[in-house]
Parts: structure tokens; sequence; C-alpha cells
């Protein structure tokens, strides 16, 4: 009896149970230290993913904007005539030529060069640069008259548009998943002819301006004729200023 309880007394196997389960419980903690850090790594991968996607969609956006007016040009377009009366007196003598001119502008053109492409902002554009032409030619209608004495002028033009953002959304063509997530982008056309683009996709948004490179389109020397002639200015083209990424306003960084 006494033997037997001395031999309970040294035994190590309690010992090494205790050392079995502790060595399985710093497997368990290892085993999932490694499990929460795997999904963690694989949530923030698809994170970044997503960001970038979002990133490489408006810049494709607003890299399809900018490109399409980058090569555009607008030309203001318009008739001119003169129709000259003879005014003589009593007796039928010569006394003086009336110039009676009229002036109409017609819908511009605006178009990409060198293709028969449809301009995708045509609509929006056009009426804001027949607008600030139509102004341009008021200011200049004493020149119309080419100084003449005795002269009318009938002058008809367009309507400057309302200074407001145009909205519209763009769905870039890159035959990715990248096409199934549309940009809303704003345009602002300024007095000088320049066009503010801001396009923005979940917490990302993109800024860019145009500035003409060359001259605004006036009316520099029109001929007038007998007969309605449609008549053109030079080109206005534009060139990329700036273009600039960033965070949409509240976004959290």
């Amino acid at each position: 009896m006494r033997n037997a309880l001395k031999r309970k007394l040294k035994s190590q196997r309690g010992a090494s149970m205790l050392l079995a389960l502790m060595f399985l419980l710093i497997c368990m903690m290892v085993t999932v230290s490694i499990l929460v850090a795997s999904v963690s790594n694989s949530a923030k991968h698809r994170s970044n993913m997503e960001q970038h996607q979002q990133y490489m969609t408006i810049s494709s956006a607003v890299s399809a904007i900018c490109d399409e007016l980058n090569r555009s040009e607008y030309r203001g377009q318009y008739t001119y005539r003169v129709e000259e009366e003879i005014v003589n007196d009593a007796e039928g003598h010569y006394l003086y030529t009336i110039y009676h001119y009229f002036f109409h502008q017609e819908d511009g053109s605006y178009q990409i060069q060198d293709t028969t492409t449809e301009a995708y902002l045509k609509k929006i554009v056009l009426p804001n640069f027949d607008g600030m032409f139509g102004a341009e030619v008021k200011r200049i209608q004493e020149m119309l008259k080419q100084g003449k004495a005795h002269s009318t002028l009938q002058l008809t033009v367009k309507n400057p548009a309302p200074k407001t953002k145009y909205s519209l959304t763009v769905k870039p063509e890159t035959q990715t998943t990248l096409d199934e997530l549309p940009v809303e982008v704003e345009l602002l056309i300024t007095e000088e002819y320049s066009i503010e683009v801001a396009a923005t996709l979940g917490d990302y948004k993109m800024q860019a301006e145009l500035t003409p490179k060359t001259g605004k389109p006036t009316l520099k020397n029109p001929t007038p004729t007998k007969e309605e002639t449609l008549q053109q200015t030079e080109p206005l083209q534009w060139e990329i200023s700036w273009i600039a990424p960033g965070q949409k306003e509240g976004a959290k960084p």
C-alpha cells in the first residue's frame, strides 16, 4: 500500500497531460492569430483594389472628356448681306445711298477635328459658345455699319446661355469591370471660353481645366454680300491647362 502511494506521488503523467494541454492552447492561439491576420489582410487588399478601381475609372472618364475637348474646335457661323437703296430728290437727281446691313447669327459649328464622329459634348457646350459669340457681335455692331453715314443694321444674335454647371454621367469604355461604374461629371464654361471639369466617384474627386489655345471667335473683317452667304470665324481650340486628382470633400483620408 505504502509503495503504491509513493509511485502515484512520483508519477509524471499529470504534468505531461498539463504540458500537452498548454501546447495545444498555444497552437490554437497562433492559428487564430494567423486566421485573423489573413482575413484582415484580405479585407485590406479588397479595399485597396476597390479604391484603385475607382481611381482608374474616374481617371478614364476625365481623360475621355478632356480628350474630346482637346481635339475639338468651335466656329461661330453667320450670314451677312447688304442692300443698297438709292435716294433721289424730287426731280430724280441722285442724293445719296442708304446701306441696309442684315446680320443673322446661325448655329455654330462644334466638332472633333479630322473626323466625322459626333461630338459627345456638343449639346452642352454649343449653346454657351454661341451665346458668348453673340455677345461679342453686339459689342462690335458699330463696326458692321462700315462707317457709312446713311446705313441701318438689322442684327439677330443668340441669347447668352445661363451660367450654370452642367451635370452628365460618363461610363468609360475600357472593356473591363470599370465600365460598370458611372462617373458623375460637372462642366462649367467661363466667359473666357475656358472649360472646367469636375468628376466624382465614391470618395474620389478629379478636376481639370481646359483653356483656349487660339484667339476668341470674333468678327474681324466680315464680308457683306448681296446674297446671303454662310461665313465662319476662325476656329477656337483648347488645350489642357491642368488636371488635379484628390478626394471628395468630407471623405475620410
